[in-house]
């Protein structure tokens, strides 16, 4: 793949990137000279897992999301992978820029939270799927979501 751009000589038209396309053709009509640069983007391979399988992944935040596994293929410019999946926390993996072609496997921890219950009045008996975590007021550590 490769991937065209117009560099400007240093100086000359500086202000260009400031404003639109309209522009770009009015300078090139006006004499403008830009030198025409043909840069190589080489493509890596992205090999993405997860467990538990099926986290929806973005890649640079882009609205398009996989579905792990998958495969995918983009340029070696540096990517910020997304993982989501209900129930679990949401996890991030950076690919480097210059990176080759590898594999990405995230497991993804269960989400939980830390609740504290109260009751009026204080002193009720509570049980936590089955098991007596104890007496309101209390705080329960670690309630998977």
């Amino acid at each position: 793949m490769s991937l065209s751009s117009i560099v400007f000589p240093r100086g000359a038209c500086s202000w260009l990137p400031h404003f639109g396309l309209a522009l770009l053709t009015m300078l090139l009509v006006a004499g403008c000279q830009p030198e025409v640069v043909v840069t190589e983007v080489k493509q890596v391979e992205l090999t993405v897992t997860s467990e538990p399988a099926g986290a929806e992944v973005t890649v640079d935040g882009a609205p398009r999301s996989y579905a792990t596994p998958f495969t995918l293929s983009v340029d070696q410019e540096g990517h910020m992978l997304e993982f989501r999946l209900e129930g679990h926390r949401t996890t991030w993996r950076r690919v480097p820029p210059g990176a080759e072609n590898q594999d990405i496997a995230v497991r993804l921890e269960p989400a939980s939270a830390v609740v504290y219950l109260d009751s009026v009045p204080t002193g009720t008996s509570l049980t936590l799927d089955g098991v007596r975590i104890g007496q309101t007021p209390v705080f329960v550590p670690e309630v998977k979501l």
